[in-house]
């Protein structure tokens, strides 16, 4: 859940700006002022919306209730910097082992943790018993999905409000 975007979202936000795209091209012949490409545009962002803010919560229950993790720590090693193309980013360079005594690190980056962590800290983990190198990290994943899903129901709220809006004056 602190990784980036999965393949999945990757592809729903890919879909959404062509549709986006597609929308302003038919906007241009004019077709602003019909009820119903208004009404269909903001049902299709609708759709999208939900699927990125309910997804990543929806994933994070599935997985935490299936059985397939057990818990650990995790201890942050390393701060570092990373030049993204419009500033640098943070993230930290975490450290865990395994049932097996493995070492494993992990890049979590600072916009997947609620709070700001120290070299040194201690983080309640969760370990997959399959694939060790998938971890869920206990507090803070759940509140970045948690913030996340809050997020997409305040938007999914006044898109509602704009249907409402629309169907109210266009008539």
């Amino acid at each position: 859940m602190h990784e980036g975007f999965s393949k999945d979202e990757i592809i729903v936000l890919m879909s959404m700006n062509g549709c986006l795209a597609i929308y302003a091209l038919l906007d241009g012949f004019g077709l602003h002022g019909n009820r119903y490409f208004s009404l269909a545009g903001i049902i299709i962002l609708m759709l999208f919306i939900a699927y990125m803010c309910f997804n990543r919560f929806i994933k994070l229950l599935i997985l935490s209730k299936k059985g397939d993790f057990y818990d650990s720590t995790a201890v942050v090693k390393d701060i570092e910097y990373e030049k993204n193309i419009v500033k640098r980013v943070e993230y930290y360079t975490i450290e865990y082992t395994d049932e097996k005594y493995k070492v494993h690190e992990e890049k979590v980056y600072r916009y997947s943790a609620v709070k700001s962590w120290d070299i040194g800290k201690k983080l309640k983990i969760k370990i997959n018993k399959t694939k060790p190198d998938k971890i869920i990290i206990a507090g803070s994943d759940f509140a970045v999905s948690l913030i996340w899903l809050i997020s997409g129901i305040i938007a999914e709220i006044v898109l509602a409000v704009f249907i409402v809006f629309i169907n109210r004056h266009s008539m």
